[in-house]
């Protein structure tokens, strides 16, 4: 079996995280909850600000948590940002292929605390920690680790109150 060729991704928009600006440990602290989602595998998840209930398998519900410190970090981040996950993988956790719901917005926005493998498509990229990178949430990604590490990820993605669906309410 050839293994795959990883890239190193440059992001071109955002920039990059101080990791001693103690976000991490910040994040690692707050109220996660399991996550049931079907695509993901070791995983707890915690919804900034936004209500979110998956609707396909609806074994999930997550209250919006407010946390000012949380949310002006994400408004550095993506001035427009309207809903966002602080989502905590184990060793071993992964998400699968997806596409992002639609009610989430038109561009994702991430930052890991650790290395991972970013894969968009059928292309692969070597994503470093504290890198904030930006992807059209449409197109179907996964990612999993690169370490051995707990890894912290913030997502956020653009506000867009016309795609809002059902399963996304704003608070």
């Amino acid at each position: 079996m050839q293994r795959p060729y990883y890239k190193i991704m440059k992001p071109t928009k955002i920039g990059r995280v101080d990791p001693n600006s103690g976000i991490w440990d910040y994040l690692n602290q707050l109220p996660f909850k399991h996550d049931t989602y079907k695509t993901t595998v070791k995983r707890k998840i915690l919804a900034i600000k936004t209500e979110i209930q998956y609707k396909y398998n609806g074994n999930i519900y997550l209250p919006g948590y407010r946390d000012e410190r949380v949310e002006a970090f994400l408004s550095r981040i993506m001035p427009t940002w309207g809903t966002a996950l602080v989502l905590r993988y184990e060793p071993g956790g992964k998400i699968s292929p997806h596409r992002d719901t639609t009610g989430y917005g038109r561009t994702v926005c991430t930052v890991s605390s650790e290395p991972y493998i970013l894969t968009l498509d059928t292309v692969h990229y070597k994503i470093l920690a504290n890198t904030v990178i930006s992807f059209p949430s449409k197109t179907v990604h996964s990612a999993h680790h690169e370490t051995n590490n707990t890894r912290l990820v913030l997502c956020c993605w653009e506000f867009d109150k016309s795609k809002l669906s059902r399963s996304l309410t704003t608070s």
